[in-house]
């Protein structure tokens, strides 16, 4: 399982003394606790249980090249944290859009994204093999455009490669990859007049553009009586006119090109992320039945005839929350962090110099019989408030620690409770014999060649 990942830690151990002597670095440490890859004065990657991650230190995000699609939004998810989370009371706009992929409880022609009947796309390819991750994809990227923008991307319907903002970020993923596995191009300079930095860039500028007509229009919306009265009387307020009400303990508003890094780095991180948790979730969820058993019945007490839930739903899904946990801890999706040290730090006796990139790996982390039981058993109990009591709490770092955690985990867990609750209601997923299951070692822990389900309505 996860060759790849495996593959690559292996190789990135073969090549740390190579890598030190080409640094001018001693290395020295076990390789169970450091190995030396990357540019700058060194790059530290900790995946051994030797190094001890029992304190926060002081680091900043890594950096990798002066060009960055989300922009800088760093003061602003500090003093914004608490309205942030507020944002996750945005379930019933979640429950509507997941309607697109399973229909309406009562109703399966009658999907949320729109009124026709291909929004229901898995309830009409029942009896078939389906790839559920190419659908859980593009359907996150619909739910988090409406709550982010309460703009309808229609990319489960229409596809990934159709709207221009779309586009422009599965093309700014797949540069950085590329970049990433391309060291000559780790220099601004030759990245800047190469074919994949050029269109990288013009991918940029596409995100920035139209993100900043979105907030521009809004902001001249807010300043209009009319409009105001409009937006006020709304039930909920999109992620954008969150941000254009928000001030500082000083009263100060947010520039539009903060409110812009904001919401790309909500649609840019969020979307991926959640999708690729979704997708292990399920297939997880699908290959126990005896857990699927337990799902299911929290399900129906949670929801009884309800069409979707709501925020105060979420609570009530403990199950479910700790299946989703478990999936996290076999399948983070995000495999790697990567942090940039802002000054010398000692680490178990180790200096890790100021500059140095240090790669924390959550998918290493995870997997450690030191720690867990029988690692590489799906076992949701193991998250229980009982059986977590002792274990240290960098121990599980799905969504990273520290001051620079994610901001939008308490979104995703309720998108992912309220898009399983809803699917697996309605749809037996059962996957495909023979189909490989591989996890592909890339930015996000997507799987590598999909994950196909045969789909039954209950």
């Amino acid at each position: 399982m996860a060759k790849g990942a495996v593959a690559i830690l292996a190789l990135c151990a073969l090549l740390a003394p190579c890598a030190a002597r080409l640094l001018n670095r001693k290395a020295s440490t076990p390789i169970s606790e450091k190995v030396i890859i990357g540019e700058g004065p060194s790059s530290y990657s900790f995946i051994g249980s030797d190094i001890s991650y029992n304190q926060c230190y002081p680091y900043e995000p890594a950096k990798f090249g002066k060009i960055k699609v989300c922009g800088a939004g760093t003061v602003v998810k500090v003093f914004l944290r608490g309205r942030c989370e507020q944002y996750s009371h945005y379930v019933e706009e979640i429950g509507h859009c997941t309607g697109a992929v399973a229909g309406d409880a009562g109703d399966p022609e009658a999907g949320c994204m729109d009124a026709s009947p291909d929004s229901n796309k898995w309830l009409k390819a029942v009896g078939t093999e389906v790839n559920i991750v190419n659908d859980i994809t593009t359907s996150a990227l619909d739910i988090i455009g409406q709550c982010a923008f309460g703009y309808d991307f229609n990319a489960l319907n229409e596809g990934k490669d159709q709207h221009p903002y779309v586009k422009a970020i599965y093309s700014c993923t797949d540069r950085v990859y590329d970049r990433a596995f391309r060291p000559w191009l780790y220099p601004q300079f030759t990245f800047e007049r190469s074919a994949i930095g050029k269109e990288y860039m013009g991918s940029c500028q596409v995100i920035h553009d139209f993100a900043s007509s979105v907030i521009k229009e809004r902001r001249a919306l807010w300043k209009a009586e009319a409009g105001r009265a409009e937006l006020e009387a709304r039930k909920k307020l999109d992620f954008v006119d969150i941000l254009l009400t928000s001030t500082d303990e000083n009263g100060n508003e947010l520039s539009d090109q903060e409110i812009r890094d904001e919401c790309n780095t909500f649609i840019f991180e969020g979307h991926d992320t959640t999708s690729a948790s979704l997708a292990w979730t399920f297939y997880l969820i699908s290959m126990h039945p005896d857990v699927e058993e337990k799902v299911l019945a929290e399900i129906e007490e949670v929801l009884g005839n309800k069409t979707y839930p709501d925020y105060e739903d979420m609570a009530k899904f403990k199950y479910l929350g700790l299946c989703i946990k478990e999936s996290l801890r076999l399948y983070p999706s995000v495999p790697t962090i990567a942090r940039y040290m802002i000054k010398d730090t000692e680490v178990n006796g180790h200096v890790v110099p100021k500059g140095t990139d240090v790669y924390i790996h959550p998918y290493v982390i995870h997997r450690q019989e030191e720690t867990w039981e029988d690692p590489l058993e799906f076992n949701p109990e193991r998250h229980t408030a009982a059986n977590s009591k002792g274990r240290h709490a960098f121990a599980f770092v799905p969504f990273s620690a520290g001051p620079r955690n994610c901001i939008g985990q308490i979104f995703a867990m309720h998108e992912e409770k309220c898009v399983l609750s809803m699917v697996l209601r309605k749809l037996k997923m059962r996957p495909v014999k023979g189909h490989p299951i591989d996890m592909f070692p890339a930015l996000i822990s997507r799987p590598e060649h999909g994950i196909m389900m045969h789909l039954t309505p209950r």
